[in-house]
C-alpha cells in the first residue's frame, strides 16, 4: 500500500476514499522517519558517551525506550499538525 507516489495512484484505486489512503501512507511514512531519526540519535548516543561518564545513563534500554517514545510522538504530531493531511 505505501507508494511515494501515492498522490495519483491512490486516486485511481480508491477513488473518492483516497483521502484516507494518503493519510495512512503519511502516517507509515511519519513512523519510519521516526524510526530512521530515532536509529541515527541512539546509535550517535552509543558513539559519543564513554562508559564513565555522567551521561551513560542515556544509553540504558529504558532510557532508549522514553527516547523512541518521545521521538515517535513528535513524528505523530508533526504529521498531524504540521499541514501534512491538509494537502491529501
Amino acid at each position: 500500500m505505501l507508494n511515494l507516489n501515492f498522490w495519483y495512484s491512490t486516486y485511481v484505486v480508491y477513488g473518492k476514499q483516497a483521502g484516507l489512503a494518503n493519510a495512512a501512507n503519511l502516517g507509515i511514512m511519519g513512523a519510519a522517519i521516526g524510526i530512521a531519526v530515532y536509529a541515527l540519535v541512539f546509535v550517535g548516543l552509543l558513539v559519543i558517551i564513554r562508559k564513565t561518564s555522567p551521561l551513560n545513563v542515556l544509553t540504558k534500554s529504558w532510557a532508549s525506550f522514553i527516547l523512541y517514545f518521545v521521538i515517535e510522538t513528535i513524528a505523530l504530531l508533526v504529521v498531524l499538525f504540521g499541514g501534512l493531511l491538509t494537502t491529501v
